[in-house]
């Protein structure tokens, strides 16, 4: 991979300066998805493994802001370990981090819905992970996918620190962060105030998300006929994004961001209402810490069945490996089960509609 020109990238001076005093990793890339700040990747020469540098903008209050200390004494599997971190200036920080080769949750939604067990597996990491930031006061504030990584053992882990702030003792609240409106809670929205039901609330979404939920990201899926054709009318691009910015916030603060109703028809009603729960309007409604929303998913997941995606067919594993196919010639379902021979109709549950087959195949299985 050819060497990154610490002179050329898109960066500030100071950063680019940085850059250049952090001798011992060879800089190949720069990512574009370092939103609220500047994402590096290279490789270390000494001990020749690649490594993520994160440049965030961190305003110079300490009594805000995560120190990097802090960050690097966190030793959870389920937190991506910080291996350095610095204040740079007045206004930039940076923390250097393990690369994380297989990407993040983000591209793995893009894929499609990853299954009801591995959906609440990576869940269940992400809220551990929480339970060790707000042990220590440490709110995230922007828990979206892509700031959400996958190990070397294909487990979630929390990364980009450049939104934690520091929960200042004798309040339960920080500013909200400006980043992500899709995924700030409605407390940051009409009031701009974050604590860490704001962080449970992000996990909520991300719950929905791995298992299917509609969430967008692009600004014309969230307009209505009559929307769209006002969105076309207007011809400044800034005030074109204020326009759905604005009618997200009014969704947002109504509760209307996640449809359950967008939810595959084999995700169990039990798991729907643990998502409900965790995405409520008022803060005080939603489960009061991670430990007890992992508690809950955790007790949840015992009794699911593992639904799926498998070439386009709902399938079910467990024993036996099960799936779901149209009916040939008619508006139906069939369920057929994996043999040694191949696939082979379930006689036993009659044809029907999908989320009828889909309700006797988990009483059968």
């Amino acid at each position: 991979m050819t060497q990154l020109l610490l002179d050329s990238v898109n960066a500030p001076t100071e950063i680019r300066e940085s850059l250049k005093s952090l001798s011992d990793i060879i800089f190949d890339t720069q990512s574009a998805k370092g939103a609220n700040g500047y994402l590096f990747f290279g490789r270390q020469r000494i001990l020749n493994r690649r490594v993520a540098v994160k440049y965030y903008y961190w305003g110079g209050d300490r009594t805000e802001h995560a120190e990097p200390r802090q960050l690097a004494e966190i030793d959870s599997p389920h937190v991506i370990r910080v291996e350095h971190a610095a204040v740079l200036d007045s206004h930039w920080a940076f923390f250097v981090t393990p690369f994380c080769k297989n990407g993040d949750l983000d591209e793995l939604i893009a894929r499609g819905p990853c299954g009801i067990a591995n959906a609440v597996r990576l869940t269940c990491h992400v809220l551990d992970g929480l339970t060790h930031l707000h042990s220590r006061r440490l709110v995230h504030r922007d828990l979206k996918p892509a700031n959400l990584l996958l190990s070397d053992k294909l487990e979630a882990q929390i990364g980009d620190f450049g939104s934690v702030r520091r929960l200042p003792e004798g309040s339960e609240s920080v500013p909200g962060s400006g980043h992500s409106l899709l995924y700030r809670p409605p407390e940051s929205v009409s009031s701009g105030t974050y604590g860490i039901e704001g962080d449970l609330y992000q996990v909520g979404l991300l719950l929905y998300q791995l298992l299917g939920g509609f969430l967008p990201y692009g600004e014309i899926a969230w307009l209505d006929e009559p929307a769209r054709q006002k969105y076309s009318t207007i011809v400044d691009d800034f005030e074109r994004s204020k326009y759905v910015d604005d009618i997200l916030k009014e969704k947002i603060t109504k509760g209307a961001i996640a449809s359950l109703d967008s939810l595959p028809p084999w995700v169990d009603a039990q798991l729907s209402k643990t998502i409900r729960k965790a995405v409520k309007v008022e803060p005080a409604r939603r489960f009061s810490s991670a430990s007890e929303f992992l508690n809950r998913l955790r007790s949840v997941g015992l009794k699911l069945a593992d639904w799926s995606t498998v070439d386009g067919s709902p399938t079910l594993r467990g024993r036996r490996t099960y799936r779901i196919i149209p009916a040939v010639g008619r508006d139906e379902f069939v369920a057929q089960k994996k043999s040694a021979l191949g696939w082979r109709r379930v006689n036993s549950i009659p044809p029907g509609k999908l989320a009828e087959v889909i309700q006797a195949m988990n009483a059968s299985a």
